[in-house]
């Protein structure tokens, strides 16, 4: 009987123990369930607050990008004014030889036109000494024929 007594003590023992281990986990799944709803509650509430701060970032990515097609875009325009000022540079002085010949050949004009003008003037005052000429060695011309 004490043997029984003995076993009996030892398989309630391991029952004990197993009923406190069932406890304990039981009571460790309750706590785990309520960590969860829990969990999940705040992971609602970090989704809610996600969402406005997901598109404030986007923006934030778009303005970025915008930004740096704009820095790409204003870097070519800078070399596009640097060299459009040494084209303007290049054609100022262009004008500037111009102008000096322009001014140069206008002289030159009015000169030409003067020598012309002179010209004309000496050519039409010898045809008109000339016609006149003509005019009078053909009346005596015809008038010696005539007589």
């Amino acid at each position: 009987m004490y043997a029984y007594v003995i076993d009996r003590q030892y398989y309630n023992s391991i029952t004990r123990d197993n009923l406190e281990l069932i406890r304990a986990l039981n009571n460790e799944i309750y706590l785990l369930k309520a960590k969860q709803e829990q969990n999940s509650h705040l992971q609602a509430d970090f989704t809610s607050k996600n969402r406005p701060l997901a598109l404030e970032l986007k923006e934030a990515k778009d303005d970025v990008q915008k930004l740096q097609k704009d820095l790409e875009n204003y870097e070519k325009q800078k070399a596009s004014l640097k060299h459009a000022r040494a084209s303007l540079v290049m054609l100022e002085e262009q004008f500037k030889d111009l102008s000096v010949t322009h001014g140069a050949l206008k002289t030159k004009y009015g000169k030409t036109q003067a020598e012309r003008d002179r010209l004309y003037n000496t050519f039409e005052s010898t045809v008109l000494g000339k016609k006149s000429l003509f005019i009078i060695l053909f009346s005596c011309i015809f008038l010696f024929f005539l007589s």
